[in-house]
């Protein structure tokens, strides 16, 4: 996965509200150190999901049937602390305010606010949200950067839906081996696994379908400026595109923090900041509500998380070229620091049937 300088000052650009110029020179520095980062995070997960090969055969071999092993697959890992190793970071500064270790409890964020939840609890309104949109018309679903196949895997156990295709696009090979591993059990489902890059999206696969349902869940995370190709592109794969992103994106609606992120990151980034004051290092998170956006700003500047979804799914709603269904900010996150928000979108179209309710429960931009 590579971005280009020139992608990126066109991204950057598209905020109508940031007014700052960078040299040809910076932008092929801040490609670069972009490129460095993302190299490391496919290594993580090519870990990640070699691990989880390996699981998935010794499942396989227990002769356990496909639900089972999928709910065994998902189940939490048990931690003593009070909230996920990737929030524990050793680098991070925190204070904890009135929480403290509380056994078989874990802090999340959880409608807007930290909670201690259960460690047994897994959230499904993902799930809930893409079977609901699975409407009797849809002929492929799709998951960009689809890991292992966890949600395409509890999609087809919850919606029994197996007249389907099922595509999983991964960047890691051994993520789309997992995906092919285990949907290979199952006789008579259409499925496929593909290679796709983000930076280079290439949507080939998906040519000829009559209605796709696409989505993301924690995956355009790891990509800190999204090429507006990728929407763009999506789509025009059919003449019916439902898109559902699951993704940390709430912070993103306060045009302060924007400008305050893009700034911070392009001096990261470009070299103008030395990593031993790098924002995220040294900001403190406070694990108070009040403090809710501004420690999901800074944990997206600390994981060099995306900046810029959010402004462009707001330009795409006001040319017209999606209708909004649904808008829920920062719902849960296994990670306090890490809010995801899910968002729903149609490809438009001029002949809407009349008396059609669209439900927005947040509103848009706020400052």
């Amino acid at each position: 996965m590579t971005i280009s300088a020139q992608s990126l000052a066109n991204t950057i650009r598209e905020f109508r509200h940031i007014n700052f110029v960078l040299s040809d020179e910076y932008m092929e520095l801040m490609a670069a150190n972009l490129n460095t980062t993302q190299r490391m995070q496919k290594s993580i997960y090519e870990t990640n999901w070699n691990d989880k090969i390996a699981r998935i055969n010794m499942l396989i071999e227990s002769e356990q049937d496909f639900g089972t092993m999928v709910r065994t697959l998902i189940q939490p890992t048990k931690s003593d602390n009070l909230f996920t190793a990737e929030a524990n970071d050793i680098d991070l500064k925190y204070d904890l305010g009135k929480f403290q270790n509380t056994s078989g409890m874990t802090l999340c964020a959880f409608d807007g606010q930290y909670r201690l939840v259960d460690q047994n609890y897994i959230d499904l309104r993902l799930i809930d949200c893409l079977k609901e949109n699975l409407t009797s018309d849809v002929d492929t679903v799709v998951e960009f950067g689809a890991g292992w196949g966890k949600n395409l895997s509890l999609l087809l156990m919850s919606s029994g839906r197996s007249d389907v295709k099922y595509m999983a696009c991964e960047q890691s090979e051994s993520g789309q081996q997992s995906f092919e591993r285990l949907f290979g059990l199952l006789d008579g489902l259409e499925f496929s696994s593909h290679p796709f890059d983000f930076y280079t999206p290439d949507f080939s696969m998906l040519k000829g379908k009559n209605h796709v349902l696409a989505f993301t869940s924690a995956a355009i995370e790891q990509i800190a400026f999204l090429p507006s190709t990728f929407l763009d592109g999506l789509l025009e794969v059919a003449e019916k595109v439902t898109l559902v992103f699951y993704e940390p994106i709430g912070w993103q609606r306060s045009i302060e923090r924007i400008n305050f992120v893009i700034k911070t990151v392009v001096g990261e980034f470009g070299g103008q900041v030395p990593p031993e004051k790098w924002h995220g290092k040294n900001f403190v998170f406070k694990f108070d509500d009040h403090n809710f956006l501004d420690n999901a700003a800074s944990w997206s500047i600390y994981g060099k998380y995306n900046i810029n979804l959010l402004n462009m799914i707001e330009i795409a709603i006001e040319e017209k070229r999606v209708r909004q269904l649904d808008r829920q900010y920062d719902i849960y996150s296994e990670n306090p620091l890490n809010p995801y928000s899910l968002i729903v979108l149609e490809k438009w179209v001029d002949d809407y049937e009349p008396g059609i309710s669209f439900s927005v429960n947040q509103s848009n931009y706020s400052r």
